[in-house]
C-alpha cells in the first residue's frame, strides 16, 4: 500500500475520500483515523472545494451508503472503529476496522466515484 500524494489530478479523489471518511465514520459509535497526518491532508483538500460542489459530492456519498441498507448500517452504531487510508493502484481505500466481523470498506476511484462494501463481503479483509 502506497501513501497518497496530492496532485491536481487527484484533488477530487481526495475530497471524496474525506467525505467517505466523515460519513462512513459517522455510522460508528466512535471513529478515529489511524493517521492524523492523512486525515489532515484529506481535510485540507475538502476545505478548498467550493461549497456547492461539496454538497453535491456529499449527496452522492449518502446515496451510496443508503444502498447498504439500514439493517447493516444500524449494526455499526455501537461499534468503535479505526480507519486506515491508503492508495492502492488508482484508488484511495478506506478500511473502517472494528476488531470484529463488522466493518466497512470504501473505495474511491481516480475520477471520484465511491463504493462502500461491508468488510465481511470483502476478500481484502482476510
Amino acid at each position: 500500500m502506497k501513501e497518497i500524494r496530492r496532485t491536481a489530478a487527484n484533488k477530487k479523489q481526495m475530497v471524496m475520500a474525506y467525505i467517505a471518511y466523515m460519513m462512513g465514520g459517522s455510522l460508528f459509535h466512535r471513529c478515529r483515523c489511524a493517521s492524523s497526518q492523512m486525515e489532515t491532508r484529506l481535510l485540507l483538500s475538502y476545505r478548498e472545494m467550493k461549497e456547492e460542489k461539496v454538497l453535491a459530492a456529499e449527496e452522492r456519498v449518502l446515496r451510496e451508503l443508503d444502498k447498504k441498507g439500514q439493517r447493516f448500517l444500524g449494526s455499526l452504531a455501537d461499534l468503535d472503529c479505526l480507519v486506515h487510508i491508503c492508495q492502492e493502484e488508482d484508488q484511495i481505500v478506506l478500511v473502517f476496522e472494528t476488531g470484529g466481523f463488522d466493518g466497512l470498506l470504501a473505495e474511491v476511484s481516480e475520477w471520484g466515484g465511491v463504493r462502500f462494501t461491508p468488510l465481511y463481503e470483502c476478500e481484502r479483509a482476510a
